[in-house]
């Protein structure tokens, strides 16, 4: 497509030709907008759409019960807003009058999911070039059989419902969007939402009339990306599960064994410090390996470029899950460590007497790897993340974060220099290795890992074979086919051996 040229031109003709593109475009056309539901969802969809400038016409199922009750576009039997309570007082008419008096053939369905059905076999004729958007997902009060879903086997209710209108356009998006989020015109939230259909104009005149009301879309392609829509809407932190898995994992065996060490074994242990002091050992241990369990999946992929001379994309599935739960593990050590420092500053705690050179370094030490985890959680923001370039988020995740674990291991060495100097060990535990010395195996032997990859030889064979170059000559490269199930097969670079 040709671009205007706008050099050269006075405010009066660059408006003219953004005017003509936008005509062009037939974005000038969509003047009035239908919204099929006068319910919760509805009226407020409605309100936005009369802010933005545009003619709503709003359609009731009851309209002789209208503000009485009338559910939602969740199902959820909302009652209503009353006409004369609504800030504009949209009239609200029959659904064959909204359909029939829309020019622009844009209609937003805002029907519970059970009406669907009806809906579509008593207005397929009349939806015929039009264009229906679809807002619903499924309910949410779900028995605990039906909580999980299928994405193989799930069909969304877009493509129900482009099934059963087969001449009409089916798009689907502000599933993700609440009629309160909609209510809030002053809200200062950036609200995004998914934008997915077949038809391709269908979907850009949609997210015109979307991005006029606030929300800026974002294509998610065909339609059959709408069950990755819904069902995303159901899932219950999906991410942050294995994560927990292996924190309660880590955290219950870092307590069976403090717990032998300082209660059950020794013969004269004093159970009034499993609360503060016993707890505290547990969660820095807990923080401290948890850390560790966040550098390990990309080191492995490291060793594994060198060890194969070629980089790997199809990493195995436990790998890849490991890779991206990196952030969740990283978080949880931040908590553990919190935690940690809370509990050693309360007074029943304060079991070091007089402090020495050693003691006041490894304070120190603690308190600037709290503050590390300070700024890392803090950069990890979505807001504050996108602020930084890939250099400078790398350089704060990656470089500060490996300085982070040097100070965590420099602080549990020093606060418990005693317990790495000594040879006496109370009655019952001989053998028995102190808790400061066991939680130390695999911080140190991960640093001793990142240190072998950081070595000058190693270092540049690993950044050619990250450059795409097979050791130390560059090697053919072959088009593989990279596709997705829901898109076209595209054409990425594949080093091959």
């Amino acid at each position: 497509m040709n671009l205007p040229n706008y050099q050269n031109k006075n405010a009066a003709e660059q408006n003219q030709i953004i005017n003509q593109t936008i005509k062009n475009n037939n974005y000038s056309t969509i003047g009035d907008i239908g919204v099929l539901g006068s319910g919760w969802f509805g009226r407020e969809l409605g309100y936005r759409l009369t802010l933005a400038g545009f003619k709503v016409n709003t359609g009731s199922r009851l309209i002789a019960t209208r503000g009485v009750y009338c559910k939602s576009s969740g199902g959820g039997g909302i009652p209503g807003t009353p006409v004369n309570l609504h800030p504009l007082g949209l009239p609200v008419m029959t659904f064959d009058n909204v359909i029939m008096q829309t020019r622009s053939k844009i209609l937003f369905l805002a029907i519970p999911q059970s009406g669907h059905q009806e809906f579509c076999y008593r207005f397929a004729r009349a939806l015929a070039g039009h264009i229906l958007v679809d807002v619903s997902n499924g309910a949410l009060r779900l028995e605990k059989s039906n909580a999980s879903f299928n994405l193989a086997e799930y069909t969304s209710k877009a493509e129900n419902i482009q099934a059963l209108l087969p001449d009409t356009a089916i798009v689907k998006a502000l599933n993700n969007i609440t009629a309160d989020n909609l209510s809030n015109i002053f809200s200062k939230t950036a609200l995004q939402t998914c934008v997915a259909s077949n038809n391709s104009i269908a979907a850009q005149k949609v997210s015109y009339v979307i991005r006029e009301i606030g929300i800026t879309p974002i294509l998610s392609g065909l339609l059959a990306s709408a069950g990755s829509l819904e069902m995303h809407q159901f899932l219950l932190f999906p991410s942050w599960i294995s994560s927990y898995i292996i924190l309660f994992g880590v955290f219950f065996f870092w307590a069976l064994v403090a717990i032998l060490r300082e209660h059950v074994l020794p013969i004269n242990s004093n159970w009034e410090n499993l609360p503060i002091k016993t707890l505290s050992l547990i969660l820095s241990s807990t923080g401290i390996t948890m850390l560790c369990y966040s550098f390990w999946p990309a080191m492995v992929v490291q060793y594994k470029m060198l060890i194969k001379n070629h980089v790997r994309l199809e990493e195995s599935f436990w790998l890849a899950s490991w890779l991206s739960i990196r952030k969740q593990l990283g978080i949880q050590a931040f908590v553990c460590i919190l935690m940690h420092v809370m509990l050693s500053i309360l007074p029943q705690n304060r079991y070091l007497t007089t402090y020495t050179i050693y003691d006041n370094i490894a304070l120190l030490l603690g308190v600037m790897s709290l503050l590390i985890f300070c700024i890392q959680l803090f950069v990890s923001l979505p807001n504050i993340k996108h602020e930084l370039n890939r250099r400078e988020f790398h350089f704060i995740m990656s470089t500060i974060g490996w300085i982070n674990l040097i100070f965590s291991i420099s602080h549990g060495i020093l606060i418990s220099k005693e317990q790495w100097q000594t040879k006496n060990t109370p009655d019952g535990l001989a053998g028995f290795l102190p808790i400061a010395i066991i939680n130390m195996f695999l911080p140190i032997l991960t640093l001793g890992a990142k240190i072998i990859l950081v070595i000058p030889p190693l270092k540049i064979l690993l950044n050619r074979i990250q450059l795409g170059k097979m050791g130390s000559k560059k090697d053919e490269t072959l088009m593989v086919p990279v596709g997705h199930r829901f898109y076209p097969k595209c054409y990425r670079y594949y080093g091959i051996k």
